[in-house]
């Protein structure tokens, strides 16, 4: 199983839980300190 993020997700803050059978990925977003910013010409 692949999973592609973008650019609004914490990786460094990403969890995974398995609970009876069950899979819980928590993404975080992340905050608006540390969202790129992309210069537009």
């Amino acid at each position: 199983f692949k999973l592609h993020l973008n650019d609004l997700v914490a990786e460094d803050h990403i969890s995974a839980e398995i609970k009876n059978g069950l899979l819980k990925l928590t993404l975080p977003k992340k905050s608006v300190s540390e969202a790129r910013q992309i210069e537009i010409k």
